[in-house]
């Protein structure tokens, strides 16, 4: 006659025991210290890639470090974007014959570091504020030097002209942005 042999469940505090005795091995304990560690690394690979322009800014001596990091992540060490730094201090939008203006801008860096010159927005509106031109002003449009030094001011002047078949140009707003 056949016999059945019935497991028997161990009891939760001796499952307990084993679990921490697993968690308790050196090896186990060696693998997730350097599991750790890998994600660590990681975390501060992705944290310097993302800040990359502004610590080469603050840390020169990094450089280096951060165009290799570049090679692999493929990105550029470029001037920082620091919109909040960019102030427009002025514009003007004069007419200069017929359905053509000049623009001038005034950008001042707040920052005491060289930032990356922003693009503009501008937008025209007629009597009824109503759009009648919006056009994006990349900073190789306005002619922007490479830079806007630490503290310093630079004036931009675009010349723009508008289609015949548009109402007369009343109003206009300017936006800095990084595309």
């Amino acid at each position: 006659a056949g016999t059945e042999v019935q497991a028997v469940q161990e009891p939760g505090f001796v499952k307990d025991a084993k679990r921490k005795a697993f968690w308790n091995q050196p090896w186990v304990m060696l693998v997730s210290f350097l599991c750790a560690l890998a994600l660590l690394l990681g975390l501060v690979f992705q944290v310097m890639v993302a800040q990359r322009d502004r610590l080469v800014v603050e840390y020169p001596q990094v450089r280096p470090l951060l165009e290799k990091m570049c090679e692999v992540a493929k990105c550029q060490i470029a001037l920082p974007r620091h919109l909040q730094s960019v102030v427009i201090d002025s514009t003007t939008f004069n007419e200069i014959g017929p359905r053509q203006f000049r623009l001038t801008v005034v950008f001042r860096n707040t920052a005491d570091y060289a930032v990356a010159v922003p693009a503009l927005e501008l937008s025209l509106n007629d009597a009824a504020e109503k759009l009648q031109l919006r056009r994006i002003l990349m900073p190789v449009d306005m002619q922007a030097p490479a830079a806007l030094e630490a503290r310093g001011n630079w004036t931009a002047v675009v010349a723009i002209k508008v289609a015949e078949n548009g109402q007369d140009v009343v109003g206009y707003k300017v936006l800095a942005f990084y595309p």
